[in-house]
């Protein structure tokens, strides 16, 4: 189990950071291990497939994609965030972050710049504030069903659909696992 799951390495880590959780950006952070390791399992992810990532926080999640893939690019919003996944995810040299807002960032650029034509895959632990507007603007892969994350992955094809990444560049949905 990693030391991300700990809520006492979480308080000291956030503590050492000066970070406090923003209510406007909805934020919690996971702290049940299972949970970021069945999303992980569900993603369909092996050592040839690079990941996207949507809000990695502190990298619970993060943590877990990169023991799978090939590459994880993580988008996160919080200015704060990017410094904690520089400590919390130094072991990883298969990891990166970009800080931006998902429903602005040149996703499309993202991946091609960075996986290079590999099976691509999305996954997230979203608040709830974001996971409408987000799937509305076909930019997010993930949705929330209660408490429940539902991880897609999105191979590249064309097609439609209310949870498709990027309108035109993916599609194809897949539903990975709803019952975590």
């Amino acid at each position: 189990m990693s030391l991300l799951c700990e809520i006492g390495y979480i308080k000291d880590l956030l503590r050492r950071h000066g970070f406090g959780f923003s209510k406007a950006l909805g934020q919690n952070f996971l702290c049940a291990p299972h949970v970021p390791v069945k999303i992980a399992e569900n993603a369909n992810i092996d050592e040839n497939t690079c990941v996207i990532e949507v809000g990695p926080g502190i990298g619970t999640l993060s943590f877990e994609l990169c023991q799978r893939a090939k590459q994880v690019v993580a988008i996160e919003l919080d200015k704060r965030l990017p410094d904690i996944l520089k400590e919390t995810m130094v072991l990883h040299k298969n990891f990166s972050v970009v800080q931006g807002d998902v429903l602005k960032v040149d996703i499309p650029r993202i991946v091609e710049e960075n996986f290079h034509g590999a099976k691509t895959v999305a996954c997230a632990n979203l608040p709830y504030y974001i996971t409408t507007p987000a799937i509305a603007a076909r930019k997010v892969v993930v949705t929330l069903r209660g408490v429940v994350v539902v991880a897609v992955r999105l191979p590249v094809d064309a097609g439609l659909g209310g949870q498709i990444f990027a309108e035109g560049f993916y599609g194809d949905r897949e539903i990975a696992g709803d019952h975590l």
